[in-house]
């Protein structure tokens, strides 16, 4: 790394030479001019931009900035996000539930996505199914928040109330509810005070399928990260499937698959699909989509997984 002598146009390494009595410099390998050499602008010329413009930053972006002598950059700020557990049935985790009781699993598991997404953690705890303490909470979400995130009370039933309280602030606006995707089809996207609020399922799989397909991006997009950019690092792997995936057609299925690698290729097994397994997730390198004009997968087709 250090500057070379003005009449030098080339270093040799220093295992390939040795020291001869009298002072010189033996070399055992030929050299060409200009080897062994990064010349000024081989890195990054004057006047070129360093990082476009929404590009989140990395730790090794950090040492590349201090390398051309930035030690400040203008950055957008982390995006609020309130996070609203719904549900009389849901109860802490340290509670031991009673029959009809759940802990409250999404909470945590959503709360460390929202961290590693960039945005900043508001985390309202558990509503009960009450449509005025929900339109409370919503409302106070709301004026901290830049997004709104609830977990259960999407559904159709007659304690799924979330859509209806959403609906009732004066200046809201239903974007959808329900999607021809499994799982996580009762999902609700909405917005209030302009701000945008998500319904995700209740099933822990569902919730952060749901998370992984909506929420991240919306939440890394709010803290000025480029549609660009959320394409080019999506995280995914080629793998060829060990068995049939069966599917409806007119519904995009997201499964769970495992990788393991059998001699130079990555190859996807195939995990149960129920929405409350929560333990799938966990056993899960990443999902594979089937498109909705599709039945199935076959055994042997190459797929795009979806890393975790």
């Amino acid at each position: 790394g250090g500057m070379m002598p003005p009449e030098a146009d080339a270093v040799v390494m220093v295992e390939h030479t040795d020291e001869t009595d009298a002072g010189l410099v033996e070399i055992h390998r030929g050299v060409s001019p200009w080897q062994n050499v990064i010349q000024i602008g081989d890195d990054i010329k004057k006047g070129e931009t360093v990082f476009p413009s929404g590009r989140r930053l990395r730790a090794h972006d950090l040492g590349a900035l201090t390398g051309v002598g930035i030690s400040s950059v203008s950055v957008y700020k982390k995006p609020c996000v309130a996070l609203i557990s719904t549900g009389d049935e849901i109860v802490d985790a340290d509670t031991d539930p009673r029959p009809g009781q759940v802990r409250n699993i999404n909470q945590h598991s959503l709360a460390g996505l929202i961290e590693e997404c960039g945005g900043e953690l508001r985390d309202w705890g558990v509503v009960r199914d009450d449509r005025s303490a929900l339109t409370e909470a919503i409302g106070a979400a709301l004026e901290w928040g830049d997004v709104v995130l609830l977990s259960g009370g999407s559904s159709m039933g007659a304690k799924d109330i979330a859509l209806e309280t959403i609906l009732s602030f004066p200046d809201s606006e239903f974007i959808f509810h329900g999607i021809s995707i499994a799982p996580g089809k009762p999902t609700i996207f909405a917005k209030a005070c302009g701000k945008p609020i998500l319904g995700l399922p209740g099933y822990p799989v569902s919730a952060l399928v749901i998370f992984d397909l909506f929420a991240a991006p919306l939440i890394r997009r709010l803290g000025g990260e480029s549609v660009d950019t959320l394409q080019r690092f999506a995280r995914s792997a080629r793998a060829v499937l060990k068995t049939n995936i069966a599917s409806q057609i007119g519904r995009e299925d997201y499964v769970r698959v495992t990788l393991e690698r059998q001699s130079e290729k990555l190859v996807a097994t195939p995990l149960p699909s129920k929405s409350g397994a929560i333990f799938t997730l966990v056993k899960a390198d990443g999902m594979v989509r089937i498109d909705m004009n599709l039945d199935g997968l076959e055994q042997g087709e190459e797929v795009d997984v979806i890393l975790f």
